[in-house]
C-alpha cells in the first residue's frame, strides 16, 4: 500500500525527529495529521515548502491526553476544552548517580520512565514530568513542584542506594 492511500498521525511532529518524519511522509504523499504540545512551527518551515506545509493538518494537543489522542486517531479535532490551559514538561536530571527502584510506583504525569534497577549516572536525564493548569506560571510551578516530588522519591538511603 502506497503512502499516499494512507493517513499518518505524527506526534512530536514539532520537534526535531518529528518535523523530518512529516517532511518524509508529505514528500510521499500522505495524509498527515501532525500532533504536538507545542505551536512553534519553525523546524517545519525550514524544511517544507509552503505547499507542503499546508497540506499538513496542525492539532495541538498532548500525547498524555487519552481523549485528544483518540479523537485525533478517529478524524476528529479535539474539543476545545480538551485543551484548555497550559502544558508544561520539564526533563528531570540525577543530581548523583541513582538506581531507580524495583518497585517504584510511577505517577501518571511522568514520562520516558525508566525501567527498575537501571543506573542513571549524575546529571544524566530520569524522566520528564508534565502538567497541565489554568495558567502558564500555573503549569511551570506545578512541573517544579512534581520534579522536586521526583527528586525526593529517589533521594538515597544511608546505604547508597536509591529507594
Amino acid at each position: 500500500m502506497s503512502a499516499q492511500a494512507e493517513r499518518f498521525l505524527v506526534t512530536g511532529a514539532l520537534g526535531c525527529i518529528g518535523a523530518w518524519t512529516v517532511r518524509g511522509l508529505v514528500r510521499d504523499g500522505a495524509q498527515v495529521v501532525a500532533l504536538d504540545v507545542g505551536s512553534d512551527a519553525r523546524r517545519l518551515r525550514l524544511i517544507l515548502t509552503p505547499e507542503e506545509l499546508a497540506a499538513v493538518t496542525f492539532v495541538t494537543g498532548d500525547i498524555t491526553d487519552l481523549a485528544s489522542v483518540e479523537a485525533v486517531l478517529d478524524g476528529k479535532l479535539p474539543s476545545p476544552l480538551a485543551l484548555e490551559g497550559a502544558m508544561a514538561s520539564a526533563l528531570v536530571y540525577a543530581p548523583e548517580q541513582l538506581r531507580i527502584p524495583e518497585g517504584i510506583n510511577w505517577p501518571d504525569w511522568v514520562a520516558d520512565r525508566p525501567r527498575p534497577r537501571e543506573s542513571i549516572d549524575k546529571n544524566r536525564p530520569i524522566c520528564t514530568v508534565l502538567a497541565r493548569a489554568e495558567t502558564k506560571t500555573q503549569a511551570k510551578g506545578l512541573v517544579a513542584e512534581r520534579r522536586k516530588q521526583i527528586l525526593a522519591g529517589l533521594r538515597p538511603k544511608n546505604t547508597g542506594e536509591a529507594r
